[in-house]
């Protein structure tokens, strides 16, 4: 009964553990062996498929004794790593029981001062790659046939672990790597509508060095006349300059912000906030272009959950193809609106509609298909881009007609309802 519970009680820890709290649920099952079965020290150890060297990865002693140190032990073992790979135990009660040709291994187990011991393979998805051992220290200890199989099961048990682990570890990474690339892709995205913004942000840049120029030079004017200096009208002169070194910055600083590479930060989006952001880059292009922006948020908006940035980027895309898509749109019908709002899928759903010519039929879906543009300039991977965020992030970006002329593009994301 007491290995029943030894077996039911580490099985139930290593099912309910989660991925980052592996490594203290593999002690804590070896200190259960330890106290169930009466030994001294109980280890689990890594073997190096090519070099066959022993490195062991986690330890438990009783009181009085010491746990093995997490380092590559420099003793061969030749004759139990051979037993090992063929799936047989390694079993002695004294050292001196060991036959003639293990006698490496004898000299390497006295040389860590073991007395009697038991160690099992374990297999990791059929694949031999670890050791499952425990010992006496002092003592000669006779072990039985039925210990050998318990400690064969407790063997599996630790391999099933050791390979969801694995497995888990592997869909982690994979989902790590697969968020980094998307990054780097939105990246190359961002910096291609940089690019679009050009001729813009230039413009919008040149505006306050101009005025900083006519600010400095009325300056040197009333510093150089003949009469007496007005100095508060030079403090007013020196404040405009600031006021105007500072719109410009503004703005490289949120181009800085926009095309410099990162990595993926999830967290709780204030939505109105997003907008209001990507707006003071898209009306910049606005005022260029002669279009008129809406804006509508209802009131009490739940967050939204995602990476604020590559959200931005989705809107601000959404908002340059709207306005590209107004440039044959008589001046006073050009209109951007962008709104946020409860979905009716549940979540955040984000529009933005212009008043341009539509989509036609045919390129209804092709538009979200990588490399594919109806304009002449462009990577065309913009819709592409957006939609793989929109979809990262648990939601969905499709487009209609807009009732009044032109497209509406939308999108959804989870919010706290969502349990996200």
């Amino acid at each position: 009964m007491r290995f029943e519970r030894l077996v039911s009680g580490i099985s139930a820890r290593f099912i309910a553990a989660p991925i980052g709290r592996m490594e203290e649920v593999i002690v804590d099952a070896l200190r259960r062996i330890v106290e169930a079965l009466g030994v001294d020290r109980s280890t689990l150890s890594s073997v190096d498929p090519r070099t066959g060297a022993f490195h062991s990865t986690h330890s438990w002693a009783a009181d009085g004794f010491s746990p093995v140190p997490r380092t590559v032990s420099s003793r061969t073992y030749p004759w139990a790593l051979a037993r090992f790979r063929a799936g047989l135990p390694v079993v002695f009660s004294r050292v001196a029981d060991l036959p003639p040709e293990a006698a490496d291994d004898a000299a390497s187990y006295a040389g860590i001062g073991l007395g009697a011991h038991v160690g099992v393979p374990v297999l990791v998805s059929g694949e031999f790659l670890a050791v499952l051992g425990v010992a006496a220290m002092r003592d000669e200890r006779a072990w039985t046939d039925e210990f050998v199989v318990r400690m064969r099961l407790l063997a599996e048990l630790f391999g099933s672990a050791l390979a969801r682990h694995a497995a888990e570890e592997r869909a982690r990474q994979a989902t790590a790597q697969e968020a980094h690339a998307r990054e780097q892709l939105a990246h190359l995205a961002r910096v291609d509508a940089v690019g679009a913004m050009s001729a813009a942000i230039a413009h919008e840049i040149n505006q306050p060095l101009m005025a900083i120029e006519n600010y400095a030079h009325a300056g040197r004017r009333r510093l150089s006349g003949a009469g007496a200096v007005d100095r508060e009208r030079l403090d007013e002169l020196f404040d405009k300059i600031a006021g105007q070194a500072s719109l410009a910055s503004e703005v490289i600083d949120r181009l800085r912000e926009l095309v410099r590479r990162r990595e993926v930060r999830e967290a709780w989006i204030d939505v109105a906030g997003l907008v209001g952001n990507a707006l003071l880059l898209i009306e910049i292009e606005c005022r260029q272009g002669g279009v008129r922006v809406e804006t509508a948020v209802a009131p009490g908006l739940a967050p939204a959950f995602g990476d604020e940035i590559q959200v931005q980027q989705v809107v601000m895309n959404l908002a340059h193809n709207a306005i590209d898509a107004m440039l044959a749109v008589p001046g006073g019908e050009r209109t951007l609106r962008i709104e946020a709002a409860p979905s009716e899928e549940g979540g955040v759903e984000v529009r933005v509609a212009d008043r341009g010519p539509g989509i036609a039929d045919d390129d209804r879906e092709r538009v979200y298909d990588p490399f594919y543009t109806t304009k002449g300039t462009g990577l065309g991977i913009g819709l592409s881009i957006c939609r793989t965020i929109v979809e990262a992030h648990g939601g969905r970006l499709w487009h209609d007609r807009n009732p009044g002329g032109g497209t509406v593009f939308r999108f959804t994301l989870p919010d706290a309802s969502d349990g996200a």
